[in-house]
């Protein structure tokens, strides 16, 4: 699909190019700019100027909710939990994070499709790559919420 739009780009006039340039930042603001943009925004500023004991909690609870994730829906940290006997339930803490293995470029390029959530459906996510100015680039993939976040921070 991405090769047909990009000869229809070549092939149209410059006034079509210039309004299919315009479609496209249309449609990439979409993505980035969606309901869960605004909802993290807000989220962001509710929490900046919260007590530090309080915004600690809130991490914590969130890194746990993430944690839990993991370890139910991506086949890398379900086999890291079983093959380490750690539950996501070992994770109470900051300090218990030295608990879980450290996660390597090279593990992510092996076999991108371990750390894939079976929560998500393959078609809902969208792949993004870093710029790779440390050596290779790195592709992993981003649901609509996640990309939002992003942008939102």
């Amino acid at each position: 699909m991405h090769e047909l739009l990009e000869r229809l780009y070549r092939a149209s006039p410059i006034a079509g190019q210039h309004a299919l340039i315009s479609l496209y930042g249309g449609y990439l603001r979409l993505q980035r700019y969606g309901s869960a943009h605004g909802r993290v925004l807000a989220e962001l500023a509710e929490s900046e100027f919260l007590p530090q004991d309080r915004l600690e909690e809130l991490q914590l609870r969130r890194l746990q909710v993430l944690i839990r994730h993991a370890f139910e829906t991506v086949p890398f940290y379900r086999e890291m939990s079983k093959r380490l006997g750690v539950v996501h339930q070992d994770i109470a803490s900051l300090a218990d994070l030295k608990k879980l293995p450290v996660v390597k470029k090279d593990d992510l390029r092996t076999d991108p499709e371990r750390f894939l959530s079976s929560a998500f459906s393959r078609g809902s996510l969208k792949r993004v790559n870093t710029s790779g100015t440390t050596g290779t680039p790195l592709s992993f993939w981003l649901n609509s919420e996640a990309l939002q976040r992003n942008y939102a921070f």
